[in-house]
């Protein structure tokens, strides 16, 4: 038996922030696609990709400023998988996407993180 899943834990620069619910990663760097030659055959063609995670958060106390965050250069990220004992970190990232913020629940969605610069570590 194993832990598949669990907490998770976000931290931005130097600021650790709360995550509403689960992370998306996407850890590989490069996408294949197979495309479909006139005469029946496949090729496969592959392209470079930044490794990202799309997250959601809760809204805080205000600490952070959406508008202000997307304005930052880039600034290295991490996703603690508290219960899997995983480490994700993204050097030298960028927040990408459009914030929403949920009024009624406080749930911030529409964001992702990305950097060519991943790692992935189990200590």
């Amino acid at each position: 038996m194993h832990q598949a899943g669990g907490r998770i834990t976000i931290t931005i620069g130097a600021t650790r922030y709360s995550p509403r619910g689960k992370a998306t990663i996407y850890p590989a760097q490069v996408k294949h696609d197979m495309q479909v030659n006139h005469d029946g055959t496949v090729s496969r063609t592959t392209a470079p990709m930044a490794a990202r995670a799309e997250l959601t958060f809760d809204r805080g106390d205000g600490r952070f400023k959406w508008d202000a965050a997307f304005i930052q250069n880039f600034v290295d990220i991490s996703l603690r998988e508290t219960d899997v004992g995983v480490l994700h970190m993204w050097t030298g990232a960028s927040l990408i996407g459009e914030p929403a913020i949920d009024s009624e629940t406080g749930e911030v969605t529409g964001l992702s993180i990305a950097s060519d610069a991943y790692q992935q570590v189990r200590p």
